[in-house]
């Protein structure tokens, strides 16, 4: 009987292969995906768009730390936020301020956040076609707004902008925009979006945000607080995460949190802000009591997003506030000043309201950027502030970036010491000479 049975089953497997073609054996039918050609016409749209925000998320979140994870968490290196916990050359270079143009940290940051660019410049012109009054088009010109401006705020002058067309073979390739271009490229896509009939109000604020972040980077301040005076108190506009896959993984909590390649700062080289002994309830951080991923510098973890899943703000009505509190500093109006410091401070619990202001414009700066840094920490808006810092109030980069000697490892015996860098921006990576219109940064200004 033991030994029947596997002969039956023998004979019954060799008559159903000798019913059937073999080739169809080699045949992978898989209705459930689909293809590019099912990725055209309006009913697409919606899957379109749900790529971008993924592409959006992957650049802004990061996910996998060994590729330099997303902008918030590069950003922060080379600010004043975040400092190096690892052994990995590639993010302590950032963190030094001496990127190199072979880092593949700071490729991956580029490549991505340039992916999500190109993702919503598609998405946008599929809206514009099939559906061009609806708030997915409005909001796929928004991220392409945000992912322009992210690379302006983060990168030297002379930041390409190539195109693909349909079928991913034709390349134009873009000419280096110097700074203020770019400003103005970003301000385009939040215009265009902003003439549209947008039923969603979350999209509308999204973008009243938008421009009036875009302005401030190009010192214009009134517009900018023009442009985000009806954005209401309590908005946020999330950008999601979840622990399903390590694309959609919020990449911050994941780089710093559970593999310890990046600790909270604190006044890091001379300059940097007490993140950490400031006890501010909006920077929220803890102890690990423990070491980061090189096993020597201590660690201590954000609890901003305390899960993979975590989101993330990119646009606040507390960014508003503080957009028109600058507004109210350049026009020496101190009582509106308060009142639009406070406004935003009223958006954290537990946040108490100041009672005045300094006297001193230089006091107000100092107090204004602060109130941004702990406002909007972990955002990536930091970086951008920094070189506003440089550019439009006249500071120096030694009044402004960390300096003097880096080092890994506990204050008390570092293990590893270098001396801080010149960067106050990222490099556009080697790569990017394939492009024959780019020969490098037109310059490494703020």
């Amino acid at each position: 009987m033991r030994r029947a049975l596997p002969v039956a089953a023998l004979a019954l497997l060799a008559a159903t292969l000798g019913a059937c073609n073999s080739n169809d054996l080699l045949t992978v039918r898989d209705p459930d995906v689909p293809g590019p050609k099912s990725l055209t016409g309006p009913g697409a749209l919606p899957v379109l768009l749900n790529g971008t925000i993924g592409d959006f998320a992957f650049a802004y979140l990061g996910a996998d730390p060994n590729d330099g994870g997303g902008l918030i968490a590069g950003t922060g290196l080379l600010a004043d936020e975040l400092r190096s916990s690892t052994n990995l050359v590639v993010h302590n270079q950032i963190d030094q301020r001496n990127t190199p143009l072979i880092s593949t940290s700071n490729l991956f940051l580029f490549r991505n956040i340039q992916i999500a660019r190109a993702s919503a410049d598609r998405v946008a012109a599929a809206y514009a076609q099939f559906a061009p009054d609806s708030s997915g088009h409005a909001l796929a010109l928004a991220l392409s707004g945000f992912a322009t401006l992210l690379m302006g705020e983060s990168y030297c002058s002379g930041i390409p902008f190539s195109t693909i067309d349909a079928t991913g073979t034709v390349i134009t390739y873009g000419d280096p925009l110097p700074t203020p271009a770019v400003w103005a490229r970003a301000l385009a896509k939040f215009d265009s979006a902003a003439g549209l009939p947008i039923a969603d109000a979350a999209v509308r604020n999204l973008i009243a945000i938008g421009r009036g972040r875009v302005l401030l980077d190009a010192g214009q301040f009134d517009a900018a607080a023009a442009a985000v005076s009806g954005v209401p108190a309590g908005y946020h506009y999330l950008i999601g995460a979840s622990a399903n896959t390590l694309r959609e993984t919020n990449g911050v909590e994941f780089r710093i949190n559970e593999n310890g390649q990046a600790t909270v700062s604190d006044s890091e080289g001379v300059n940097g802000l007490p993140y950490r002994s400031a006890n501010d309830p909006r920077v929220l951080w803890a102890n690990a009591m423990t070491t980061g991923f090189d096993g020597v510098t201590p660690l201590f973890v954000q609890l901003m997003y305390p899960t993979r899943s975590s989101s993330v703000p990119l646009a606040t009505a507390a960014e508003a506030r503080l957009i028109e509190a600058e507004s109210a500093l350049q026009h020496g109006d101190g009582a509106t000043f308060l009142v639009k410091l406070n406004a935003a401070r009223a958006e954290f619990s537990g946040l108490t309201p100041l009672a005045s202001v300094p006297a001193s414009r230089d006091s107000q700066v100092t107090l204004l950027f602060q109130e941004r840094a702990f406002s909007l920490f972990l955002t990536a808006h930091r970086l951008g502030d920094m070189r506003r810092l440089i550019r439009q109030y006249g500071r120096s980069a030694a009044t402004v970036f960390p300096i003097g000697t880096w080092y890994r490892g506990p204050a008390s015996s570092p293990v590893d010491q270098s001396p801080y860098g010149t960067d106050v921006n990222l490099p556009i990576p080697q790569e990017e000479q394939n492009n024959p219109r780019f020969h490098g940064c037109i310059d490494r200004n703020a």
